[in-house]
């Protein structure tokens, strides 16, 4: 008979200090301090000092913007601050050891199952944002433009080892800096607004780009067959298909860097033949979304929008890469009939055929344009009304109908062009229900 248990701490304090500036409605200034402590980190690195400045300009409240009567608000802002992070598990800076399951000469022993780190420190991430609001027509339209640049630095990792150091990893901090950066815009109207009707529109736009800024070293870890400085952190690096072989029938990739053999390297690193094919991040994405009402009744409904890349039915069928698995009929088709015009001169023994097919599999050949239009919710809803919702106690009374993933307005061919393959496609709902309040 054995017994166990076990538990831990996890403990933050934090001082904070703001400072609130406004003059005159018009010139806004905002500063904040805070010095945090976690005790997930060692004792030479617990505290961290983080803060943030920010200051707004509303023009409209100055004498010049009074002259143009459809400006009914202007803000100009913009911000900059440190924040930090300790996302981490407990007590990851000691050592640990466990006891093994079985004994020697009637004593257990122990093994160490985690290397001890004390200086890893927290994780913080530099925001700077610049903003403008712009309301027009008594805010019946509203615009906002924000451009934003967030700069990632000593990222909390499980820093890989070699095999022969007894352990896969270590908490460390990363030793590099990831910029993400973009513009976001929100346009909001009030299209018609009566006693029986309303009408009213969203629309959201984001531009958002990521990218490997620096990275000490990066030659001397296991990180330089992952990523590569000035490229993003989720980067498509493909062979460049060049066509099938009229010799074979086979497909072929070039060879970029020129040593006479593919390799499965980057070509950036000059390791390999695979090149920067982009990011796995979507060019652009938005929605727009409308709100109808007439009298008791309310439409809401929501459309996605996406401009991308990815991998086509083609890849789903063949992946991982140089595998088949459950492969549908029409890629296979198009794989084997791509390369029957040739009328092969030479038998390919099965290696080549296979090595062929493995880099065709990891080609940009795979790779065709993935973006949609998506109907994403649809709300549509009818609320009672009269005496005899007061007879019945009743304060509330609504007959619901909602649906998500109605439909979808795309040239990907493949299962799904927002999951890809990689997750389960997003189900296709209709619920309808009845609230009730007391």
């Amino acid at each position: 008979m054995s017994t166990s248990s076990g538990s831990s701490q996890y403990k933050y304090t934090s001082v904070f200090a703001r400072v609130n500036y406004n003059w005159e409605s018009k010139y806004i200034l905002n500063l904040n301090f805070r010095r945090d402590g976690s005790s997930r980190f060692g004792l030479n690195s617990r505290y961290g000092n983080f803060g943030s400045a920010g200051a707004a300009w509303i023009f409209t409240e100055e004498q010049f913007a009074k002259k143009f009567s459809f400006l009914s608000f202007g803000k100009l802002r913009a911000s900059y601050g440190i924040i930090g992070s300790d996302q981490i598990g407990d007590y990851q800076y000691l050592d640990s050891y466990s006891s093994v399951p079985y004994s020697y000469n009637g004593v257990s022993g122990l093994v160490p199952t985690r290397i001890a780190n004390e200086s890893y420190r927290w994780e913080e991430t530099k925001k700077m944002d610049i903003g403008l609001d712009l309301g027009f027509f008594k805010d019946k339209l509203s615009l906002s433009a924000v451009y934003y640049r967030n700069i990632s630095g000593n990222q909390l990792v499980a820093y890989p080892l070699s095999i022969q150091a007894g352990f896969g990893s270590y908490q460390a901090n990363l030793p590099a800096e990831v910029e993400n950066k973009g513009w976001e815009f929100t346009l909001s109207s009030q299209n018609i607004k009566s006693s029986n009707f309303r009408w009213s529109s969203d629309f959201n736009f984001s531009i958002n780009k990521n990218k490997l800024l620096s990275f000490p070293n990066i030659e001397k870890t296991s990180y330089y067959s992952q990523y590569v400085v000035g490229r993003p952190l989720s980067s498509n690096y493909v062979f460049q298909f060049t066509g099938f072989d009229p010799q074979t029938g086979l497909p072929t990739v070039a060879d970029i860097n020129g040593n006479g053999s593919i390799n499965y390297g980057f070509a950036d690193t000059g390791r390999g033949d695979r090149y920067f094919a982009g990011g796995t991040q979507p060019k652009f994405y938005g929605g727009l979304s409308n709100t109808l009402a007439y009298k008791n009744i309310t439409l809401d409904f929501l459309f996605q929008f996406v401009k991308q890349k990815g991998r086509n039915i083609l890849a789903q069928s063949f992946y991982p890469p140089g595998f088949m698995y459950n492969a549908a009929a029409q890629p296979i088709l198009q794989y084997v009939n791509a390369g029957l015009p040739a009328q092969p001169q030479v038998t390919s023994t099965y290696d080549d055929a296979y090595d062929a097919y493995s880099d065709y599999t990891g080609s940009d050949a795979l790779f065709t344009d993935a973006s949609f239009i998506r109907l994403k919710n649809v709300n549509l809803a009818y609320d009672f009304t009269g005496n005899w919702l007061k007879r019945m106690k009743l304060q509330k009374f609504r007959l619901q109908l909602q649906a998500q993933n109605l439909f979808t307005i795309t040239n990907y061919l493949g299962f799904d062009p927002e999951s890809q393959g990689v997750n389960l496609p997003p189900l296709r709902t209709i619920v309808g229900a009845l609230q009730f309040t007391f």
